[in-house]
């Protein structure tokens, strides 16, 4: 276990969320390490200061399982995240807590089985979620629920790949948000491909990577909705494809 003080560098097997401080300062990152532990860590240089929440959060809310993609809110100064638990089991959830672990809580506990993406859409207040086994069989979804709100929404179940009837995705793992152009954006693990469906018309769905691609397994999606950084100047939050996080 590494100490709360002691410095570390960031290795692989890490899933990472952060931002930057609205004068341009590098600012804290929420992580999930080794599928248990929750650490944030100070990063202002090449070496990164770890504080483990996991004590803090688990103090609040009980034990955590499996804890997976974080998202963050920093205009609030929350994360959120999702635990599988039992994979076989329908005790999947949805937490948020303070960026320090304090005031946290189960935002949802039904009707999740193996959760394990999620992603935040911050201009309308939502959160939409990665499901790998939808209702407990072994087939994925992708849901919607409000930020704060217990009840989840299943949006998307098929891919129009052509066939009829449309394809079941299988694990959705990994969310971007394309909100200029209204578009969920997601990984399938399962199927090997990227797709995209309508925010506003969510049945309208079809794969973006085909091809001779599709035969890899893609992990890991972000979106910088085409813009690139600001300039020097700009006091901005950077998002990693959660929504519009304020700013210059």
């Amino acid at each position: 276990m590494v100490g709360p003080d002691q410095e570390v560098p960031i290795g692989q097997g890490k899933q990472v969320r952060g931002g930057r401080a609205k004068d341009g300062r590098s600012e804290t990152t929420a992580i999930a390490i080794s599928n248990i532990i929750l650490s944030r860590f100070d990063c202002r240089s090449f070496h990164c200061v770890e504080e483990d929440l996991t004590a803090t959060i688990e103090a609040q809310v009980g034990n955590l399982n499996n804890p997976r993609g974080i998202a963050l809110d920093l205009n609030n100064e929350k994360m959120y995240w999702v635990d599988s638990g039992n994979e076989t089991v329908a005790d999947g959830k949805v937490y948020m807590s303070n960026l320090d672990g304090t005031s946290a809580s189960v935002l949802i506990s039904k009707n999740l089985t193996d959760p394990y993406g999620i992603a935040l859409d911050l201009v309308n207040s939502h959160m939409y979620i990665g499901e790998r086994r939808d209702q407990g069989n072994n087939y994925g979804a992708v849901g919607r629920a409000p930020l704060g709100n217990n009840t989840i929404n299943w949006i998307i179940r098929r891919i129009n790949e052509g066939s009829t009837p449309h394809t079941r995705i299988s694990k959705p793992d990994y969310l971007a948000l394309d909100l200029d152009d209204n578009k969920i954006i997601f990984t399938d693990t399962g199927r090997r491909k990227i797709y995209w469906a309508d925010r506003v018309q969510y049945w309208k769905t079809s794969g973006i990577y085909t091809g001779a691609h599709s035969t890899s397994s893609p992990q890991g999606i972000a979106f910088d909705h085409g813009h690139g950084y600001p300039d020097a100047g700009t006091k901005y939050y950077d998002c990693f494809g959660h929504g519009t996080c304020g700013g210059g």
